[in-house]
């Protein structure tokens, strides 16, 4: 109501406040979602800047000192197109089919025309799982292969969805059926490590002589055999065959390329 007295308005329901002025936790967390956002490759993003700016205003000094106590860094991590970012965000809020031009690995660069279901940053990079028009199936694109992006005039069909069944059921960012459980020995410092990460929510950690015994679901292997050399002679295949095979293959290629000589 308007006061007279004061010459201004005043709230009537005493138990009314602003947002966020007896909420200073939640302003944190928003702040801890900008810093998180700009580690996620969107600190360009005109959405997140304009958060930032206001958040300056709004943190009680003692979280502004907390926010700057916190580092966050990831590798990896890459800069995404904002517009390309703008369009895909805008059509999966539509339930709007998406025209991309988009460049495989190894191939030449073509359009789809796809029908968006979910963004996912993984290791610090931006994917796509949409269903493909081309080949009437579910699939992840990287949004970093994705040249130029518009909407399509097509509106997405409701009665497909994508399940979180296929995004979960096997290990890494190459999602697909499961082809096996691969099992792997981690020892010294890496079995440590492994003891207290999760590579997938359907793994098995057990106790071994030398460590312990990491089994988890594989689609695809190409990731995990980057991981499995990461931890380089701390880390040994048990099962399946196959995939010793390729881990023992992709060795001695590297062996190849390096001259003793020098």
């Amino acid at each position: 109501e308007f006061s007279h007295r004061k010459n201004g308005f005043f709230y009537t329901d005493q138990s009314f406040t602003l947002p966020f002025e007896n909420s200073p936790k939640i302003t944190y967390m928003l702040g801890l979602l900008s810093k998180l956002a700009e580690e996620a490759g969107l600190g360009s993003l005109p959405e997140v800047k304009q958060l930032e700016k206001r958040l300056g205003t709004m943190l009680i000094e003692e979280h502004q000192r907390l926010m700057k106590a916190i580092y966050c860094e990831r590798i990896e991590i890459e800069e995404i197109d904002p517009q390309i970012f703008e369009i895909i965000t805008e059509s999966l809020a539509k339930a709007q089919l998406l025209s991309i031009s988009y460049q495989p690995p190894e191939k030449q660069p073509g359009t789809r025309i796809i029908e968006p279901h979910k963004l996912i940053n993984y290791q610090g990079r931006w994917y796509l799982a949409a269903y493909c028009t081309l080949r009437n199936d579910f699939r992840i694109f990287h949004l970093s292969r994705m040249k130029k992006s518009k909407m399509h005039h097509q509106k997405a069909k409701p009665a497909r969805k994508l399940p979180d069944s296929w995004l979960e059921q096997s290990f890494g960012i190459f999602k697909g059926e499961v082809k096996y459980h691969a099992e792997i020995e981690f020892t010294s410092t890496a079995a440590e490590l492994i003891t207290h990460q999760r590579w997938h929510r359907d793994q098995t950690i057990t106790p071994s002589e030398n460590g312990i015994i990491l089994s988890l679901p594989v689609s695809d292997p190409r990731e995990l055999i980057m991981k499995i050399l990461q931890y380089g002679a701390r880390a040994r295949v048990i099962k399946p065959t196959e995939l010793k095979k390729q881990v023992i293959a992709e060795i001695k290629n590297m062996e190849r390329i390096y001259d003793y000589g020098e």
